[in-house]
Order: structure tokens, then C-alpha cells, then sequence
């Protein structure tokens, strides 16, 4: 071993704790740094969650104004929500039954009309009575594809023609002018408006004088099981 080898061989054992101590702090502070930038993603991705939260909770407390405020109009004019539902199972889906109808398992025998109004879950509206039979009835989706049927951007209070897609999607065309979010909701007019469906999506073109609303039903009749029936009392 030469005096240059020797040297540096002794400098190396003097300066290796010195090393070695580097390099746990470096490992250290590349720790506390990664745990320092996980914390801030999750602090971001937590603050992001508690504002859609709060979106949320506004709109829900909206609707629920809203509702009330109707129930109280109607009570003061006299006219409140006496609605009679029916419950009827489902027999035959569009998907299995001819012009996009469903058959239900109630006719005339349950006091069925044409005409009645039919609802899933109560107060979403699906459709109408077509047909009546003694033990069955037809229903024919409002959104059954070319139908027809005055509709409400509630917030709004903007009357256009809803015309059916099929499967629960409808499109309406109102001004281009008029400002349409997402999740709006689309309600049949009358004193008790129920709702049809939600804004979805918005085609607009700046040199057209009108955009194309597309909305849909909340629910899927290809899931549902049974619907009810708006009967007279």
C-alpha cells in the first residue's frame, strides 16, 4: 500500500460517519417531503369534496324551499296535492313491448282511465294511460321518441315543447339568450308541477337564434319494477 492509498483510505474512514449520517438526512428530508406533498394533495382533494358537499346541500336546501313554498301557495288557494297513486307491477317493459308502451298488472278493474298520469317513486312523472283492459293497461312513456308535450324549466319558468328521444331523453329548444346549466329541472306546467326530468346537456350555436336543451328522466324504466298510477277521487 503507497502513502497516496494509505492517505486516502484513512480520509475515507474519517469522513465515512459523515457520509453515512448524509445520507439519512438526505433519505429524512426526501421523507418529510413526500409525506409534506401527500398531505397537501389530500388537503386540496379534501377541501374540493366539502365544496361540492356544500354545492350540494345548497341545492338540496333549494329544492326543499321550493317544494315548500309551492305546498304553502297551493294550501293558501285551496288546491293542495290530494294526488291518489296506485301501485301497479310491471307485465312488459319497451324493450319487450311494441311502440316503446309498458303493460301494467291494473286496468279497469282498479278504476284505471286513459289518461292517467303515471309516476316512479312517486313524483317523478314517466308517463300517461293509453290503453285500459280489465285486469292491464298500456302506458306510454313520455319520452317515447317524436311525443310531445309542453314541459317547464322550473327555474326559469320557460314553457317550451319537450319532444321524446326515447328511454327516458327529451329535447327542448328555447332562445339562445336564455342562460341553461346542467341539472336544471324540467316539471309538466300546472299548479302541481312534477318534475319530468333534468337538463343534461346544451347544444348552442352562436349564429342560431335558439339552442337545443337536452334533458333525461332521473329514473330508467328498463330497471324499474313497479310504477304508480294517479287515480280520480
Amino acid at each position: 500500500m503507497n502513502v497516496m492509498h494509505a492517505l486516502s483510505y484513512g480520509a475515507y474512514g474519517i469522513a465515512r460517519p459523515f457520509i453515512i449520517v448524509g445520507e439519512k438526512v438526505g433519505k429524512t428530508i426526501r421523507s418529510h417531503t413526500f409525506v409534506f406533498q401527500t398531505k397537501n394533495s389530500l388537503m386540496k382533494d379534501n377541501q374540493n369534496l366539502t365544496e361540492q358537499l356544500r354545492e350540494s346541500n345548497l341545492k338540496l336546501a333549494d329544492h326543499q324551499m321550493l317544494a315548500d313554498e309551492n305546498t304553502a301557495l297551493k294550501a293558501i288557494l285551496g288546491r293542495k296535492d290530494d294526488r291518489v297513486l296506485v301501485l301497479a307491477g310491471i307485465l312488459e317493459k319497451p324493450n319487450r313491448s311494441l311502440y316503446d308502451t309498458l303493460i301494467i298488472d291494473i286496468g279497469s278493474d282498479k278504476d284505471i282511465l286513459v289518461g292517467n298520469k303515471v309516476f316512479a317513486s312517486g313524483d317523478i312523472l314517466i308517463g300517461e294511460i293509453t290503453d285500459v283492459y280489465n285486469r292491464s293497461a298500456k302506458v306510454s312513456p313520455y319520452s317515447t321518441p317524436s311525443e310531445k308535450h309542453d314541459a317547464v324549466i322550473s327555474a326559469l319558468g320557460i314553457t317550451g315543447e319537450a319532444i321524446g328521444r326515447g328511454n327516458g331523453n327529451f329535447e327542448i329548444t328555447v332562445p339562445h339568450d336564455v342562460i341553461i346549466e346542467p341539472g336544471m329541472a324540467v316539471v309538466m306546467p300546472g299548479v302541481n308541477q312534477v318534475l319530468l326530468g333534468t337538463v343534461d346537456q346544451i347544444l348552442s350555436d352562436p349564429r342560431d337564434p335558439f339552442q337545443k336543451v337536452l334533458f333525461r328522466s332521473p329514473v330508467n324504466i328498463q330497471e324499474l319494477s313497479y310504477i304508480e298510477v294517479e287515480v280520480s277521487i
